[in-house]
């Protein structure tokens, strides 16, 4: 609910400062249309002539300029490359486009619709678009050299003309002029036949990058197609005799070599990036070795457990393998490219090898089955990959042979009391009896003919269970890795950091939680081809749009509105948060200026958040004037007491008449300074409570600041001595107790003074200077030390006493009604007595 409070406290003051700006800007007329106003005409510049006696200079110039113009010998080998690698590529261009053809043409299944489009967009997005983006920079180039070739047409056709005006003009100039004509014309020629070349390989790239998009939609279309009516037959049951004869057909003609084929084909077409994850892998396990050793010497702050840390440290070439597949692997090569079963090979091991450091037996066999599943669902997938029929039987016993193995796991947990595992084992058995269903499930489905929906339930489940190992190993080793930079240089140094390690750590594996669901999602339904359907789906709730009057907004507009708001607020204390931490306690300031600049910096983030969450909604300032000023007359009317005390806050924060820290004085509070706010300040009193107080009233009330230049503070401590005592031995007697005190300043020095005849004491006052924060401890420090001073030196100290005066007459007496004694009704104290 505060935070709510302050988020609208912040919208009010951004709408009040567009409010003030408008109020304040200009009106303006009425203009009329674009399309109304007559356009002057636009004059071109004259061409200038090159003078007669700089001819000679200009050609050579010209000459030069021209060599820079020309095509570059690399501009025509680039050309040449692309031109080549597309006559290469056509023929697999044509295949896969006559391939889609074909399977859109029958029924395909999910998988192979995922195959088909990986391939599609694996050609259309590293190949064709990427020849086109280069074509379309050189050509931006030739354009501009053919512009500047124009130019310099332009002027010597001008020279030539003025030249042919003039009389005694030396026949060698009017040669050097046509030969300077002659070579831009060559030049002018080289330069357009270029063009003309390039736009001949871009027209031939045209074609095919134009197929392969529309197939690529005409694939997710299919693909959301068959995601719809998944609840069907798609083929005929596994008993049927059409699957025994095409089982036979497809036996007879299966080939080992293409697997291999495909897997040298695809490896020769990655080999850039298959080389540099080699390399990236090479540095980082060298770098992770020399961190090892730091890591096992390091010693972790009370609190800040590296136990987990330390164990994954001790497998570096494991959180190589990992760092680097996961940054640098697309994730096609987790489904249905031909090298991806060496993939997931390599990091099913390196995740093995991790988790046992923990010791953990009874989950290495699930890894280990999964593993071994995933590589042979890989093999299977490029082997069979035109043999349907025979892949659909593979699968069958692949579900089989997981549901099995399963059930065995099952059992042989609850031989496993005590492994750490066994507070989880309840949840465990639940998602693997889960698991063992939807397994079970999709065989049933498969032997049907409900193709479709067995795959994607041996899909999610195979892919989950998978996918939920993988992505919690990696996000093991990233946290290890936090957890240690954070104990390095140069982060080590910042005093944000050595602070406040462990709630970095634990923020940043909040964040690495959020990241780790994501990735987890699209691991499991990118492959059974749901991703994309929901990604369209939730984009489409995104974009419906409304209209509030001129105004247009989204749903997308309203959530990026949000983000950028909260992210701005998230900045804003991320910035106030490193100031305090590591400039102000490295900087010395005045009193106040820490605070004023963070609040400064505090309200200008949050102010500029707010107008670019406006801008990337895609709501125009100008556009809100109507609304601002309906807002301004409102902000005029009741939100007065807002404004006047976040005026005031900027006045306490630039004036300081108040800082934090300080020590003040209000009618009824008494106090420390513990924050200024937008709004209002909190006031910590000195019996622990604390006191909201708006901003106005520390400005136009009259406040006591206790420690407005420094904090020093005079005690004052009065004494009463018995009379017939000499004052200047009490005097002395006081000063020299307060001297003796460490904690009272000697500067100004203490003082007493004799201030009064008493009713029943000679009346001293005991002045000394102390630190405000210990005022109340010394206080009674003094006391103390006077007390026994003055004891030491035979000084009493009266007590009050009140001297009674009967007298007896017979008029006006009052007798007692128990004992008969008459008291004088008239009765007055004597002069000696206590006030």
């Amino acid at each position: 609910m505060a935070l709510l409070v302050r988020f609208i406290h912040l919208v009010c003051l951004a709408c009040l400062i567009t409010t003030f700006v408008w109020s304040y800007a200009p009106a303006q007329e009425i203009l009329p249309d674009k399309s109304e106003i007559e356009a002057p005409e636009i004059l071109e510049p004259r061409v200038q002539a090159i003078p007669l006696e700089a001819i000679s200079d200009r050609a050579a110039k010209t000459s030069v300029e021209l060599r820079a113009l020309l095509p570059t010998t690399e501009s025509i080998q680039i050309l040449k490359r692309i031109d080549l690698e597309l006559d290469l590529a056509l023929p697999e261009v044509n295949s896969l486009l006559a391939e889609i053809r074909e399977e859109l043409a029958g029924k395909p299944n999910i998988r192979t619709l995922r195959e088909l489009e990986n391939r599609n967009s694996r050609i259309l997005k590293q190949r064709i678009q990427p020849w086109i983006k280069e074509l379309d920079e050189k050509l931006v180039e030739i354009q501009k050299s053919l512009q500047k070739t124009e130019e310099i047409v332009a002027i010597w056709a001008e020279t030539s003309a003025e030249v042919s005006l003039q009389d005694n003009v030396a026949e060698t100039t009017v040669k050097r002029i046509a030969l300077v004509r002659s070579d831009i014309d060559k030049a002018r020629s080289k330069i357009v036949e270029h063009r003309n070349q390039i736009l001949a390989v871009r027209d031939k790239l045209i074609i095919p990058s134009s197929s392969l998009e529309a197939d690529f939609k005409q694939l997710q279309n299919s693909n959301g197609s068959i995601i719809k009516g998944i609840f069907g037959a798609n083929r005929p049951p596994l008993w049927s005799p059409l699957i025994r004869d095409s089982l036979q057909k497809e036996w007879a003609s299966l080939e080992l070599q293409k697997l291999f084929y495909r897997i040298k084909k695809d490896t020769s077409d990655q080999a850039p990036l298959l080389n540099f994850q080699l390399l990236l892998f090479i540095v980082l396990a060298l770098i992770l070795y020399w961190l090892r050793s730091r890591v096992r010497t390091t010693n972790s702050d009370k609190g800040y457990d590296l136990q987990n840390a330390r164990e994954v440290f001790e497998v570096p070439l494991a959180m190589a393998l990992l760092i680097t597949a996961s940054f640098t692997t697309p994730l096609d090569w987790l489904g249905t490219n031909n090298v991806s079963f060496i993939v997931v090979s390599l990091c099913g091991v390196a995740i093995l090898s991790i988790i046992r450091r923990f010791q953990l037996p009874i989950v290495a066999p699930l890894i280990w089955g999964l593993m071994i599943i995933a590589i042979f669902d890989r093999v299977a997938l490029d082997l069979l990959s035109t043999s349907p029929t025979l892949e659909h039987v593979v699968f069958l016993i692949e579900m089989i042979v997981a549901l099995g193995f399963l059930f065995w796991f099952l059992r042989s947990q609850h031989q496993t009391k005590s492994s750490p595992l066994a507070p989880f084992l309840p949840l465990l058995n639940y998602a693997m009896r889960l698991a063992a269903v939807v397994l079970a499930v999709a065989i049933f489905s498969d032997l049907i003919g409900w193709d479709d929906l067995a795959r994607v339930l041996r899909a999610g489940i195979l892919g989950g269970g998978y996918a939920s190992i993988g992505v919690y190993v990696l996000f093991l080793v990233f946290q290890s890795l936090i957890a240690f930079v954070l104990l390095f240089r140069p982060l080590s140094l910042l005093r944000m950091v050595s602070r406040n390690r462990q709630l970095i750590r634990k923020r940043i594996g909040g964040a690495m939680k959020i990241i780790a669901i994501g990735l987890w999602g699209v691991l499991v339904l990118r492959p059974i081809g749901l991703l994309d359907l929901i990604l369209d789906n939730f984009t489409r709730v995104l974009n419906a749009t409304t209209s509030i009057g001129s105004i247009s907004i989204s749903l997308g507009d309203i959530m990026v509105f949000v983000l950028i708001i909260w992210f701005s607020r998230l900045l804003a204390r991320f910035v106030n948060f490193a100031l305090h931490e590591d400039v102000f306690s490295r900087v010395r300031t005045g009193r106040g200026v820490p605070q004023a600049i963070a609040g400064l910096v505090r309200y200008s983030l949050v102010i500029i958040g707010f107008f670019v969450a406006l801008a990337a909604a895609g709501i125009e300032l100008t556009k809100l004037s109507i609304i601002a000023g309906g807002l301004g007359v409102g902000i005029g009317f009741g939100l007065q007491n807002v404004v006047n005390n976040f005026v005031s806050g900027l006045i306490l924060l630039f004036e300081r008449p108040i800082g934090v820290g300080d020590i003040i004085e209000l009618p009824e509070i008494w106090g420390e300074m513990k924050k200024i706010g937008i709004r209002a300040s909190v006031i910590r009193k000195f019996d622990g409570s604390e006191v909201i107080v708006p901003n106005s009233m520390l400005v136009s009330d009259k406040v006591v600041n206790w420690t407005l230049t420094d904090r020093v503070r005079r005690l004052e401590l009065d004494i009463g001595v018995e009379y017939g005592t000499p004052a200047q031995q009490v005097i002395d007697i006081l000063v020299k107790a307060a001297k003796s005190n460490k904690r009272v300043f000697s500067d100004p020095e203490p003082r007493a003074f004799f201030v009064n005849f008493g009713d029943s004491a000679l009346e001293f006052k005991l002045w000394t200077w102390v630190d405000v924060n210990y005022g109340y401890s010394i206080h009674s420090e003094l006391a103390i030390a006077v007390q026994e001073a003055l004891k030491h030196a035979c000084i009493g100290v009266p007590f009050p006493q009140r001297d009674l005066h009967i007298v007896s007459e017979n008029k006006g007496q009052i007798p007692d009604s128990d004992t008969g004694v008459s008291i004088s009704s008239n009765l007055a104290p004597t002069s000696g007595s206590d006030k």
